[in-house]
């Protein structure tokens, strides 16, 4: 939703801030202290003002008005159905809203717009990447499974990996957990693994297509960072592409290189392409 300063808008304002006052116990003074403290500045009276008027709508000045909109749209935890959507706000559980107000905090917006254009990630991929666990084997690549879901507000990723390594023997069954997320042109997974001291950090520069409502991502691609122990921490190029759910399980582990088609080659070994 988007500010106009119509009598429209200034309802859906009187009637979010009394949502939030009766609903979850925000007073007007707390959402003015909110957007003192991030530089917004508004008195607590101007907002009891609106919400106390007789008037319909309420004498809600375009100005001021302006800047409370938008800084309800800004901070997860002032959703309303008023202006986010039916049901948006109550949907929202303590993991989802803590790491959006993290995201709001660094300046990146975690609106309802931009969490429903991100929902086009939502579903399995196979993920594909340069070999690393033997140096030298640049005859292989790596493949493990994606699955990104949206968990009440929270856009969540789970990596799968479950193979023996070709060159140890060694059986490998790793699960990683984390966040997605959208700034700028690019989309962000932050993963950790499970009762390991391992992070990892993929950014993706190409998406396919465009993220947007009612749409659905089919591939992306971009690097990687996996950090554990004291390092270095390499980076690995990588791609996915959509898998449907009641497909067969793909194949994990080692891939040889000369299997992989054109457009994956591409973004994780394009001296091989051609």
């Amino acid at each position: 939703m988007e500010w106009k300063g119509t009598n429209d808008d200034k309802r859906a304002l009187r009637d979010a801030l009394a949502w939030l006052k009766a609903e979850q116990g925000i007073t007007p003074y707390q959402v003015a202290l909110r957007m003192n403290v991030d530089g917004k500045a508004i008195d607590q009276s101007t907002i009891s003002r609106w919400l106390s008027s007789r008037r319909d709508p309420p004498p809600i000045d375009y100005e001021s008005g302006g800047r409370v909109f938008a800084f309800l749209l800004s901070d997860p935890a002032l959703w309303s159905p008023h202006i986010n959507g039916p049901g948006l706000a109550a949907e929202i559980d303590p993991l989802s809203l803590g790491f959006m107000q993290f995201l709001a905090a660094l300046g990146i917006a975690a609106t309802p717009e931009n969490q429903r254009a991100a929902t086009a990630f939502c579903g399995h991929y196979r993920m594909v990447r340069p070999w690393w666990l033997a140096r030298g084997r640049a005859d292989l690549a790596l493949a493990s499974t994606l699955e990104i879901e949206d968990r009440r507000g929270l856009l969540a990723a789970r990596e799968t990996q479950s193979y023996r390594d070709p060159s140890s023997g060694i059986f490998v069954n790793e699960h990683d957990e984390g966040v997605l997320f959208q700034y700028g042109a690019n989309m962000f997974i932050l993963m950790r693994e499970e009762d390991e001291r391992s992070l990892k950090f993929m950014v993706a520069h190409y998406v396919y297509p465009a993220p947007s409502e009612g749409t659905r991502v089919t591939a992306f691609a971009g690097h990687l960072i996996a950090a554990s122990g004291k390092g270095p921490h390499p980076g690995y190029p990588f791609y996915c592409e959509r898998i449907e759910q009641a497909a067969e399980q793909p194949r994990m582990g080692a891939v040889p290189i000369k299997d992989l088609p054109d457009h994956v080659l591409e973004y994780i070994a394009p001296e091989r392409v051609g």
